[in-house]
């Protein structure tokens, strides 16, 4: 995928809905491999840019090697949970 990106000059956001589901029943490690997809040619751009990781819980940390923790940052926005008068506004 990065190579495809680079060779076509295209950028991507990747968005990893439900990742605390994926982190508690997976073994794979996906989180690490997002994290550092920077470093799969290093000195050349990914051309990603960014990697945003969905919860509905943020426990899945636990879950975490501390490799995928050390990348991952701290960066987190929370949002409460829509009323619904606000949902309805939105599928309006």
């Amino acid at each position: 995928m990065v190579k495809n990106l680079r060779e076509e000059k295209r950028y991507i956001l990747i968005s990893f809905d439900e990742v605390d589901y994926f982190c508690k029943h997976s073994r794979e490690s996906a989180v690490y491999d997002l994290t550092r997809l920077n470093e799969t040619s290093p000195g050349e751009s990914c051309n990603v840019l960014g990697v945003l990781f969905i919860a509905r819980d943020l426990s899945f940390h636990k879950f975490l090697e501390p490799s995928e923790l050390s990348t991952l940052g701290f960066g987190v926005v929370e949002f409460p949970r829509y009323s619904s008068d606000q949902i309805k506004d939105i599928l309006e």
